[in-house]
């Protein structure tokens, strides 16, 4: 009788100790992800989208929270990092394609958290010039790139439940506002939401951070490789759940006040509208405060993790992590001055080019071993790659043919989605055909 009550405590214990490394996981998995210009994108798109809010939040959600899920879930099923991802492909198309991520998200979002701070922060309450400020914020992350501590880990630690508490405010605050939502004259609003959700690089970090994930599990001598991906799976799924809720609120917090900015307001003026028209200037300050610290800790994780990168692909060479340092942060204070409208749309062009690519190699990573020969992999990442191309030159403004216009889906700029998948049909029948030839 003892042996059997001290077996169920146990076992209680085990499923204890593992429920809690799911929800830790998780919390981890939703501070990687949320991350300061994710604070920027959801309320303009509610202000946009009116009362069509809703569909505006699920175009948002599936390139924003469904994209990047599915990027976990497929690490999970790897149980390996960014190098395995596209291994089928060409034995290092992982190495190519976690530099060419690692250079988007040097040149794209470090800058853009620069320009978020100043724009939400210094710009309201001090006549400091943008150059300045940005001498000065890269300074500081160059600063603890090269000296690392603990002082980032406790700030995220502290910092990611305090957001949490001002961001649900928000959003609470915004739902018993007694106004009606104004009909949308906006077309399109679900690819839009689709294309705003690209610009918070979450499908591209999904690779990084599952990578990352599968490493901190590996570390557990204890867990099972069953028990490593359930942990996955689950924490996924739970923060992915709790970033839809966010950003849905966001999005309607824009979309109820949208009466209180003019048609030509910007990301970061709608957000300093909401945190005002919300929470008070009070809240305003500590909304700005938590953003600002978000964006650097930001920017010194993404500035090390890719030197990182670069330095154990260059046979650990510390020159190559101190150049990668110094190059980053010159580029940010470059790009950073120019402001955040004006790097979301350079960034489009890109993001039309890679994302294609990124998508297709998550959902190849998720499908069964017997649908993703090698054959298949090249096919599909080559097909989705060649007419994403297309899209890339209409993005940045040069002449293309009409004859784009007779393919699905050409006037989204998403042309490549249905050649894609015809791709994948073709190359299983070819392998299929192939396999059926040789048994003969």
């Amino acid at each position: 009788m003892y042996l059997c009550r001290q077996t169920i405590y146990t076992m209680q214990d085990s499923t204890s100790n593992f429920t809690k490394k799911i929800w830790i996981t998780a919390f981890a998995m939703f501070s990687m992800f949320f991350g300061g210009g994710n604070f920027i994108l959801p309320p303009l798109l509610g202000a946009r989208a009116v009362d069509q809010w809703l569909i505006v939040a699920a175009g948002f959600g599936i390139s924003a929270v469904v994209i990047p899920l599915l990027g976990v879930l497929a690490q999970a099923k790897l149980q390996g990092t960014m190098f395995d991802f596209g291994r089928k492909v060409y034995p290092k198309f992982g190495l190519i394609i976690g530099s060419m991520m690692y250079i988007i998200c040097l040149v794209l979002p470090i800058p853009r958290t620069a320009s978020v701070v100043y724009e939400l922060s210094v710009a309201p309450s001090f006549s400091l010039d943008a150059l300045w400020f940005n001498i000065i914020y890269f300074a500081l992350v160059g600063y603890l790139c090269f000296n690392r501590n603990k002082v980032i880990p406790i700030l995220g630690k502290y910092l990611t439940p305090i957001m949490l508490v001002i961001i649900i405010s928000m959003i609470v605050s915004a739902i018993f506002v007694e106004k009606t939502i104004p009909p949308s004259t906006t077309e399109n609003v679900f690819v839009m939401g689709i294309f705003e959700g690209y610009q918070t690089y979450d499908g591209i970090a999904s690779l990084i951070i599952g990578g990352v994930i599968t490493v901190s599990l590996n570390m557990d001598r204890t867990l099972s490789f069953a028990q490593k991906r359930r942990i996955s799976i689950y924490s996924g799924i739970i923060s992915g759940i709790a970033l839809l809720a966010i950003y849905a609120g966001f999005i309607y917090t824009g979309a109820i006040l949208s009466d209180e900015f003019s048609a030509n307001a910007t990301r970061s003026q709608v957000l300093i509208g909401v945190g005002q028209h919300t929470l008070g200037q009070f809240g305003y300050i500590l909304l700005s405060v938590a953003v600002s610290i978000v964006c650097f800790t930001t920017a010194v994780g993404i500035i090390t993790g890719a030197a990182d990168f670069f330095k154990t692909t260059n046979g650990g060479s510390n020159k190559i992590y101190t150049w990668v340092v110094i190059v980053s942060c010159l580029i940010g204070v470059l790009l950073g001055r120019t402001g955040v409208e004006y790097i979301i749309k350079i960034a489009i062009p890109v993001l039309v080019l890679i994302y294609p690519i990124v998508i297709m190699l998550i959902l190849l990573n998720l499908a069964p071993d017997k649908w993703t020969s090698v054959l298949v992999f090249r096919i599909v990442v080559g097909t989705a790659f060649v007419f994403s191309l297309p899209d890339f030159i209409s993005t940045v403004g040069l002449p293309i043919g009409d004859w784009i216009n007779y393919l699905p889906l050409s006037s989204h700029h998403l042309m490549w989605v249905c050649p894609a998948f015809l791709s994948w049909i073709i190359g299983l029948s070819i392998e299929k055909a192939t396999k059926r030839r040789t048994r003969d």
